[in-house]
């Protein structure tokens, strides 16, 4: 894969994030840090601490992932609530009004891992990953996102801090775009043509 431009890439996402710049990033990503790998043995001796370099650019990538992929899941929520009910909601609402208009217990959804993807994002933004200091009940959200994933992908370093990998936001990732495929697809089949149509041609042209 050719380099890509971090700094576009970010200015991209912030602006409106799309699941293709995701995937570009994740795969760009993952190659680098393959490439510092295997430089990690010439630098097993470094006094400059290169070791702990790589291992927390590998740390910090993963987690930059998880909080873009969140603000995507943000903005087609928002998106979704536009084109189907014409309302909009703060950042707060959205979860709330979705589930009032899709299907939870709908399983191709996977929504409690979605629901408990928010938690993860918390976690990673407010509390540094770190496990230890979350409440018991977001403890119990991170801990039905590591059932549902499975601990090579996500797991609890020594009981303190939240480790993900790359196969864990490959996983994410994919069950978000399904996410967002299943719930177009149900909501689709509620409403007359001309009421779609004309919604989103209304939405394209604004």
């Amino acid at each position: 894969m050719k380099d890509i431009n971090i700094q576009l890439f970010y200015n991209n996402a912030l602006e409106s994030i799309e699941i293709e710049y995701l995937k570009d990033f994740l795969v760009y990503t993952k190659e680098k840090i393959i490439k510092l790998k295997t430089q990690k043995d010439e630098l097993k001796n470094n006094r400059l601490g290169q070791n702990n370099i790589i291992d927390n650019f590998e740390e910090a990538t993963y987690e930059t992932f998880i909080f873009l992929l969140y603000r995507f899941f943000e903005s087609e929520t928002h998106k979704y609530l536009k084109i189907f009910i014409n309302t909009e909601f703060n950042d707060q609402e959205l979860l709330k009004e979705l589930k009032k208009r899709i299907d939870i217990k709908d399983k191709s959804l996977n929504w409690n891992f979605i629901n408990n993807l928010k938690s993860l994002r918390n976690a990673i933004t407010h509390n540094n990953s770190i496990y230890s200091n979350l409440s018991l009940k977001k403890k119990q959200q991170i801990d039905n996102l590591i059932k549902s994933a499975g601990t090579d992908k996500i797991k609890i370093n020594q009981k303190t801090k939240i480790v993900l990998t790359y196969n864990f936001c490959e996983f994410a990732m994919s069950l978000v775009e399904n996410f967002f495929n299943v719930i177009y697809e149900q909501s689709f089949n509620k409403y007359p043509g001309d009421y779609k149509i004309g919604r989103l041609a209304e939405l394209l042209t604004k």
